[in-house]
């Protein structure tokens, strides 16, 4: 017994002739006559009986049809909650504002055209709070400079040159291009340490190989506050390049003779084998945008943040 054959069934019922019935299913009546016949021998009694010209449910019929069109109703009412069950579902993502914002961006374009049903909500977070949302199971992923954490997993999507950035004007606006001891005595502004391990890891085996002695003057838990710091000129800071920095008034980067090692950008999850599907459609959207040029994307604004 297919589902077809019972929805042929009920609309000749309902439309009391088979060629009626086959015109409202936009089909052929022999489709039809064959699929109540189907019917007939797999139940084992006769549907529909003719008299004075007209189609008539026998009295095993009306039975068949009560229950058949409670089955009709429960399917549809079950097809119904599916769809908005499904539609209903979340992606949880936390993300560094301004150091994931391309990579994120191309990732949900890419991805929301071919889920839109899935509701995306997304958490500007230092990596503390992305490495406890993973580890609580209150983030389904996280992108930004990926870091040693336990159980998370990570797929790396870019990796980026890191560059001196300075107020438009503080002294080395002047200097095309920086040389390592240019940074002797400089007041040098950071990213927390306990929150960027690969970060500073970069940083202090250049400054030790080239031998440079800067001063730490501040360390800071979010890009955003760091900016902030930058632009009011109380010192020079060594970040990854991304759009959203390049793009900041007042501030200048500048690049590095000899390079400071570039800084993975990834997305992490807690073990792919265990997560939803819809989560893992992510990643692979994630990693399949990333292959494309940034230059495609601009970007504005960081994404709309939805607090959850």
């Amino acid at each position: 017994m297919k589902f077809d054959q019972i929805e042929y069934f009920l609309r000749v019922a309902e439309e009391g002739s088979l060629s009626e019935g086959a015109t409202a299913l936009g089909i052929k009546q022999s489709e039809v006559k064959e699929a109540i016949k189907e019917l007939e021998k797999e139940w084992g009694w006769k549907l529909f009986d003719t008299q004075n010209y007209e189609l008539q449910l026998t009295e095993e019929g009306v039975v068949s049809y009560r229950e058949m069109k409670t089955v009709q109703l429960t399917y549809k009412e079950g097809l119904k909650i599916m769809h908005e069950e499904n539609a209903n579902e979340e992606l949880r993502i936390g993300y560094t504002p301004s150091i994931a914002t391309v990579v994120l961006k191309k990732a949900i374009d890419h991805y929301s055209n071919k889920n839109p049903n899935i509701k995306i909500k997304l958490q500007s977070l230092s990596t503390n709070e992305m490495r406890a949302g993973i580890d609580e199971g209150k983030l389904d992923v996280i992108l930004g400079m990926e870091f040693n954490s336990e159980g998370i997993q990570w797929e790396t999507l870019d990796k980026r040159a890191q560059n001196v950035f300075i107020n438009k004007d503080h002294s080395f606006n002047n200097i095309k291009e920086l040389s390592p001891e240019d940074l002797n005595q400089q007041r040098l502004l950071m990213l927390t340490r306990s929150e960027n391990p690969q970060y500073w890891n970069t940083i202090l085996d250049f400054f030790s190989k080239k031998e440079i002695n800067a001063k730490v003057a501040g360390e800071f838990d979010g890009v955003g506050n760091l900016i902030e710091a930058l632009k009011a000129g109380l010192g020079v800071a060594i970040l990854p390049t991304t759009i959203t920095l390049e793009a900041e008034r007042n501030l200048v980067s500048k690049s590095l003779k000899g390079g400071i090692p570039a800084i993975k950008i990834g997305i992490g999850y807690k073990n792919k084998g265990q997560t939803a599907q819809h989560v893992n459609e992510f990643i692979q959207s994630s990693i399949e945008t990333a292959k494309i040029p940034i230059s495609d994307y601009k970007v504005e604004k960081e994404p709309e943040e939805v607090k959850f």
